[in-house]
């Protein structure tokens, strides 16, 4: 082999040496794109923050979801070439923290908390349409103010949110509290034919409470320890739940 065709040789090793050594470009997106299948006690907003997403990327992505997920529900999440919904405000970037909305909270009293007022906790959750119907479990994006209030505690009342058309079948719901301490419990359901309800109630001892019949996710507070699980109420019949310190017994 002649000198100037080894030269060509190598020439050639180099050249295609270089071009497989430009790296491929890497789409970023986030890490649970695709379908996702909801978990007992997620949120919109807590799924949003585990995958990297936001509420209105994943409310655009599943165009008729309401707000309330129930265990087994498939989302679409949005990718990294999913349009995200873009805010039109020059606001300044802020940096928030997040909070999960515990018994007896109230959106004022959470603003009162950390220190910031009621329009600039409001503006950190814009996906929140009406600020007095706050659930056990939600995620509030809080806005960072270095400055956090011990809680006045509230007065802890029975809630109830979303409503069933006067057809739907009712079941009762016995709630006995044999912990001898402050118990709360949420009821979040969803009805055989897809419409969302939650109850809750403050239990200081023994009470039947009517609800329409569905699919059950329950979220309990036992002097201040976090107890879930799930129950099936038909129509006209009756649970039973009884609060242990250790455990809540459903039957």
């Amino acid at each position: 082999m002649s000198q100037k065709r080894i030269t060509r040789f190598f020439l050639l090793i180099v050249i295609l040496t270089a071009a497989f050594a430009v790296p491929a470009e890497t789409q970023a997106g986030g890490i649970c794109g695709g379908v996702y299948v909801v978990s007992a006690g997620e949120t919109l907003e807590s799924i949003a923050a585990t995958c990297g997403t936001s509420v209105a990327a994943i409310l655009a992505a599943n165009p008729g979801i309401g707000t309330t997920l129930y265990s087994g529900q498939l989302l679409t999440l949005p990718g990294s070439n999913y349009p995200i919904p873009i805010d039109d405000c020059n606001c300044p970037p802020i940096t928030i923290n997040t909070y999960v909305v515990q018994y007896g909270d109230t959106f004022s009293g959470i603003a009162k908390r950390f220190g910031v007022t009621i329009n600039e906790l409001w503006s950190a959750n814009p996906g929140i349409a009406n600020i007095n119907l706050l659930y056990v479990g939600q995620v509030l994006y809080i806005p960072k103010s270095g400055l956090v209030i011990e809680p006045v505690r509230e007065p802890l009342i029975p809630r109830s949110y979303g409503t069933v058309p006067a057809s739907t079948p009712h079941g009762k719901v016995r709630l006995s509290n044999k912990a001898k301490t402050e118990v709360y419990v949420s009821l979040q359901g969803t009805t055989t034919d897809g419409f969302h309800v939650i109850n809750e109630y403050p239990v200081g001892s023994m009470f039947d409470v009517k609800v329409p019949a569905g699919w059950y996710i329950y979220v309990a507070w036992v002097g201040g320890r976090k107890f879930e699980g799930q129950f099936n109420l038909r129509g006209d019949s009756h649970v039973f739940m009884t609060f242990y310190r250790d455990k809540v017994v459903v039957e």
